[in-house]
């Protein structure tokens, strides 16, 4: 790797496919949702306290009884979920996260 110029950063700070980001800031630190779709488990969930470095903390929708697709006409197989749009906001000191 070579070396930047202080405050030259390399774009994208999260490669990969990470669709319809929410930030949500609590302190000094950042949080970041991001949708799944059809891939479980659903809502990808990243900490930061620079807006560079991402850390992966895991699935906000880790268990299939938090998605039931039943009535979608969608798999509601332990392999699929849906969660696209999250979206993240405090309160009670919780973080909550929601989807479309």
């Amino acid at each position: 790797m070579r070396n930047r110029p202080a405050g030259v950063i390399r774009n994208p700070v999260l490669p990969g496919s990470h669709p319809d980001p929410s930030i949500l800031r609590v302190g000094p630190d950042f949080y970041l949702a991001t949708s799944t779709f059809d891939w479980y488990p659903g809502v990808r969930l990243h900490h930061s306290t620079d807006l560079v470095h991402w850390r992966p903390l895991g699935g906000a929708l880790d268990d299939t009884r938090l998605v039931d697709l039943t009535r979608s006409g969608l798999s509601a197989s332990p392999a699929r979920s849906s969660a696209s749009g999250p979206g993240t906001s405090p309160g009670a000191g919780i973080t909550r996260t929601s989807t479309r």
